[in-house]
């Protein structure tokens, strides 16, 4: 019996055609363990009916706290959104865990505006 690919395989593989095989070069283990749980809450928001997106949202948004906060690695994690779900999906979805520079949360700093600002790439390098 064959095994479908995690969502993980899949968004790695992505990422790597997107953005570059050194895409993940920058990440810590903790980075590595932030956007993988931050993969299959993708996956869950996509499995979701309206408060399982909700809450899939707000889990992203903890996820994503957890790892650097440098534009390299957002980048990824932006990216990983298409890569599960679709591509319209990627910069709605980014919109909603990462509000405007205005109300976004502290730990991001001066690289608010960065993070904000990120669009998905959809042109392979």
């Amino acid at each position: 019996m064959a095994t479908s690919e995690t969502a993980v395989q899949t968004a790695r593989k992505f990422c790597r055609h997107y953005l570059g095989k050194g895409c993940f070069a920058p990440f810590t283990g903790q980075d590595y363990s932030a956007w993988a749980a931050f993969c299959y809450l993708v996956e869950c928001y996509g499995r979701g009916d309206i408060e399982g997106r909700e809450r899939s949202i707000a889990a992203m948004r903890e996820v994503l706290l957890a790892a650097q906060t440098k534009g390299c690695i957002m980048q990824v994690f932006l990216q990983s959104i298409p890569a599960i779900l679709d591509w319209s999906d990627g910069p709605r979805i980014w919109e909603q865990i990462v509000p405007p520079s205005s109300r976004i949360h502290p730990r991001f700093g001066a690289s608010a505006a960065e993070i904000a600002d990120l669009t998905v790439v959809n042109e392979a390098d």
